[in-house]
């Protein structure tokens, strides 16, 4: 059967789930090795496409499966998106190829193809390809129509050619090693201090001395003395906010680690954050056989214990999320620069204690505001 009817009957089928679907091609040989490039973890358990679709998975829960496909492995996400983002198609393709296409039940649709770490083109489905089209592109979309009815059956004909495998609805139903997804970028978010502290302008708080070289040396001196006060104090605000949302922890003086320190503190904080996430997202995600069908007997007493131990083990999943966001803060408390390190720390500590995040901020915003910078230069 060509390719194009037989996507064309497997969309139609009632028992693939075809509605939203992100599926992604990558170039490699080890299944573990798709996950961890595609933001997941190494597997610990399988799951079919057909038992996840059944859920309405929110956030925190984020569900990728994959095994090998053709020439590479296939990812795929029930009503997801990940695998259309540039900077995973960018890691996932470093040394190797990577395609994706995804639509969902809005027909919002993406067809993407990465080479070498490159992003060479990505284009809405149902638009068709743009005519400046990289040229190993060309015969992977060949004499494929991109209009309504038709897109997603050429999208994944694409995705066929890309693979070298025919994708069947035995896919949908067969368990595949499975993962949660956890995104580093929700822990490295843009933030800025004006738009966490009232009353704040980022631009009076920069790092850097502002004294030009035609000022005379004793002026220059006064600016760049200002400025390292401004730095010291930023430090001691980010110190405060960590502080906050990790009381226990060993902080280490950014002033005092070579660069590489730096990098390879920041490194092992992500990995905590991710972990600690993980543990908290996994709870939501529970087996199936996990499951009690219902009270066990034995009367009250036991339909309360049941439920008191359910709401502890939810009350521990959502302080693992939290936790997760309290890394991130020691995380960014390491930037080489003070005014970004404290912005980048408040943003993940207002997600790490939502309820203390008010008086957090009121003390900050005191700190900036009420310590005279020359009695910080004097303490130095």
């Amino acid at each position: 059967m060509h390719a194009l009817d037989h996507y064309t009957d497997l969309l139609a089928r009632p028992d693939v789930p075809t509605v939203a679907l992100c599926l992604t091609v990558v170039a490699v040989d080890d299944t573990d090795e798709a996950l961890l490039r595609y933001d997941a973890f190494q597997h610990d358990r399988r799951a079919t496409l057909v038992d996840l679709a059944q859920e309405a998975w929110v956030e925190p829960v984020w569900i990728v499966v994959a095994d090998r496909h053709g020439d590479g492995v296939l990812l795929v996400e029930s009503n997801g998106f990940h695998g259309t983002r540039p900077p995973v198609l960018r890691r996932l393709s470093r040394g190797t190829t990577a395609a994706s296409v995804y639509w969902n039940v809005n027909a919002v649709s993406r067809l993407s193809y990465a080479r070498d770490g490159e992003v060479l083109a990505t284009f809405e489905i149902l638009g068709g390809p743009p005519r400046d089209l990289p040229t190993v592109l060309v015969p992977l979309l060949d004499g494929l129509d991109f209009g309504p009815g038709v897109a997603w059956a050429s999208a994944l004909t694409f995705l066929e050619r890309v693979a070298g495998a025919r994708l069947t609805p035995d896919w949908f139903h067969a368990p595949h090693p499975a993962s949660l997804i956890v995104d580093p970028e929700r822990f490295d978010r843009p933030a800025t201090l004006a738009a966490l502290l009232p009353g704040i302008r980022d631009h009076h708080w920069s790092p850097r001395s502002v004294g030009g070289p035609n000022l005379p040396e004793p002026a220059r001196t006064v600016f760049r003395r200002r400025a390292e006060a401004r730095g010291r104090l930023l430090r001691r605000a980010a110190d405060l906010t960590v502080r906050q949302v990790l009381p226990d922890a060993a902080l280490p003086d950014p002033a005092s680690l070579t660069e590489t320190e730096r990098q390879r503190c920041r490194a092992d904080l992500m990995a905590a954050a991710r972990e600690s996430y993980r543990a908290g997202a996994g709870w939501y995600w529970a087996d199936e056989d996990d499951d009690d069908d219902g009270p066990t007997g034995g009367g009250i007493e036991d339909l309360v214990a049941e439920i008191s131990a359910e709401q502890a083990a939810e009350e521990a999943a959502q302080a693992a999320l939290r936790r997760s966001h309290a890394l991130a803060a020691a995380r960014h408390r390491l930037l080489a620069d003070p005014r970004a390190a404290l912005a980048g720390a408040l943003a993940q500590a207002r997600s790490a204690d939502p309820v203390g995040w008010p008086h957090l901020r009121q003390q900050v915003t005191d700190l900036l505001t009420r310590t005279d910078p020359d009695a910080v230069a004097e303490e130095a």
